[in-house]
């Protein structure tokens, strides 16, 4: 869903419409999300030459900082930081409302990461899962269990 701003209550403004994000910026914000990831990881591949073991401890650390940033967000906003950049947010989409951390953390992020680290990146089910974004309501197989799971 587009949204010019956060709203706290998760009600949209009076007179404000929602639309679907297009699968265009549900892909750009998740490549943003992935080069955030990237921009301190890929050189801390390089700091434990530096730095031995205090590299790896900082890759480690900041790696996790990253997550947890990025997870703090998605329960609370229902953004991550590529979706704050592009406007968008996911919400129920039956409701227009926030769709609550478990639904948003657990099931679209764990679960989903659980499946794709199981069967290996470029797999059958990630392709077809981002494939599922070209529908017409926009929802991947990750929005569509991460609903039904959670009522």
């Amino acid at each position: 869903m587009q949204n010019d701003d956060y709203i706290p209550s998760d009600q949209p403004l009076e007179g404000q419409s929602s639309e679907l994000a297009s699968p265009g910026a549900r892909f750009m914000a998740y490549i943003i999300d992935v080069l955030i990831v990237l921009a301190v990881f890929f050189p801390i591949l390089f700091l434990p030459l530096l730095l031995a073991d205090a590299g790896i401890a900082f890759g480690i650390m900041a790696t996790i900082a990253i997550v947890i940033v990025q997870f703090v967000l998605l329960g609370t906003r229902g953004q991550t930081v590529g979706k704050i950049l592009l406007k968008i947010r996911i919400v129920d989409a039956r409701t227009g409302e926030h769709s609550g951390w478990a639904r948003l953390v657990l099931l679209r992020s764990i679960v989903n990461g659980i499946l794709i680290a199981i069967m290996g990146p470029g797999t059958i089910y990630f392709v077809v899962d981002s494939l599922f974004v070209f529908r017409g309501d926009h929802r991947t197989i990750h929005d569509l269990y991460s609903q039904h799971a959670c009522g």
